[in-house]
């Protein structure tokens, strides 16, 4: 678990702070649109390195983290399926720049687009 949060979903977030982010700043117009999503990425990765940190004899701390990060997740990406690509789907040229550059700083395709592709971007 702890290689997919520290190998996968860290990396994803950075990438999405690089690329998606600054994009769908610009397309709503504000320069700040997206201090909340870097918030919730700061908030998953410090829970990852408590979860990190903390031994396995300790199952209360644990399964306490586990929830919190899942609850972090999903709300996460809920704000990103109804705030950020909803502005994408307006705009697909700039989704498929989004998307392509997501898989090169990433090193893998964008989660989103197997969830709920972008209207008008094949992929």
């Amino acid at each position: 678990m702890l290689g997919f949060l520290r190998d996968t979903l860290l990396p994803h977030a950075r990438a999405e702070e690089a690329v998606l982010y600054p994009e769908w700043a610009a397309l709503v117009g504000a320069p700040d649109a997206a201090a909340p999503m870097v918030h919730d990425h700061e908030a998953i990765a410090e829970r990852i390195d408590r979860l990190a940190a903390t031994g396995r004899e300790d199952v209360e701390t644990l399964q306490e983290l586990l929830y919190e990060l899942h609850a972090l997740i999903l709300v996460h990406f809920g704000k990103e399926e109804d705030l950020q690509l909803p502005a994408f789907d307006a705009h697909p040229e700039v989704a498929a720049r989004v998307l392509e550059r997501m898989g090169e700083h990433a090193g893998h395709a964008h989660a989103h687009q197997q969830r709920r592709p972008v209207q008008g971007v094949s992929t």
